[in-house]
């Protein structure tokens, strides 16, 4: 009797069970090679994905023969002791699309889940898949070939560092914490010329102040055994080939140092443009190394396709004197 009673009220518990949280059905497969992305017409793509129609098109034919392969996966092996392959279901312009608003825009991945019709799993084994793909395309950023025969006071260009800033590490959360930023981040070096043209990108634990990390990448080695002189911030002082701020001389060569110098804070503005870089970054730091690159090489192709339009003052320019 026992053992019935028990039975049926099981049966009613699964009945209430059933009524209070149905099945909800499982939703079909997306077809492979799906195009998940149908932008309306009045949308700016740019504002999108930072990159223009036509670039996105020629990025996409670079891209498009490995976007085309499955995902590798290093975790789990087959019997003949190979690396097992995820079929992905987007096509490679969606995938790519995707890759490009998470760096523009920096939403959730749960919002991009969504937009696209895929799980937020998926999402993340894309970005991780994608993101490197597009940084060993991406080498926008080199030293230049020639002489450069612009530039102010014998400086050729300009250096400054910026703060990238990232949710805690555990461990090692020491080196990306600054006391005076109260916050973790990743510590970029710029240097580029007068012009705009990026030179040299260098990322590091944001623990390092400006001067500590210039020494770090041996850069102040680097521009003394080439001959450069560029142009810096109060952070910079005591360096020979780094000309910063002098109270000794007079108040329209400050001014037209910090005038000059602008444009690195300029090309830093233009990266965080890209809200990836921006924003307060969750994932790993090497994923966010590699973004950071990312949007520094895409800045600086946008540079050589549409250069600054920067004047470089010449302090024996005849001027009114500043007061």
């Amino acid at each position: 009797a026992c053992s019935l009673l028990l039975s049926t009220t099981a049966l009613i518990v699964d009945d209430e069970r059933r009524l209070l949280f149905p099945k909800i059905s499982r939703k079909k497969s997306i077809p492979r090679g799906f195009e998940a992305v149908q932008f309306p017409l009045n949308e700016d793509w740019y504002e999108k994905t930072g990159t223009f129609e036509d670039d996105f098109e020629d990025l996409l034919l670079i891209f498009k023969p490995k976007l085309m392969k499955p995902r590798w996966n290093e975790r789990f092996l087959t019997k003949n002791r190979k690396y097992s392959a995820f079929k992905t279901f987007l096509s490679p312009r969606s995938r790519l699309t995707m890759t490009f608003e998470f760096l523009r825009r920096h939403p959730p991945q749960s919002m991009l889940a969504e937009k696209y019709g895929i799980h937020q799993s998926t999402v993340s084994r894309e970005l991780h898949h994608i993101i490197p793909i597009i940084y060993n395309h991406c080498r926008y950023i080199n030293w230049p070939e020639r002489p450069i025969t612009e530039s102010w006071c014998n400086a050729i260009g300009a250096i400054d560092c910026t703060s990238h800033f990232r949710c805690r590490v555990h461990p090692g959360q020491a080196l990306y914490y600054r006391g005076d930023k109260h916050a973790h981040f990743i510590t970029s070096q710029v240097i580029c010329s007068l012009r705009g043209e990026i030179w040299s990108i260098c990322l590091g634990f944001g623990h390092n102040n400006d001067q500590g990390f210039f020494k770090l990448t041996k850069k102040d080695q680097f521009i003394v055994q080439n001959e450069i002189i560029l142009l810096g911030d109060g952070g910079y002082r005591g360096n020979v080939n780094v000309l910063t701020p002098d109270d000794k001389k007079d108040l329209r060569w400050n001014y037209e140092q910090m005038a000059n110098r602008a444009v690195v804070e300029v090309i830093n503005s233009l990266v965080k443009n890209w809200k990836a870089s921006d924003s307060k970054f969750i994932m790993s730091p090497e994923m966010q190394e590699l973004t950071l690159m990312i949007c520094y090489n895409l800045v600086a192709k946008h540079i050589r396709m549409f250069p600054l339009n920067y004047e470089i003052t010449n302090p024996d320019r005849e001027r009114t004197q500043i007061k």
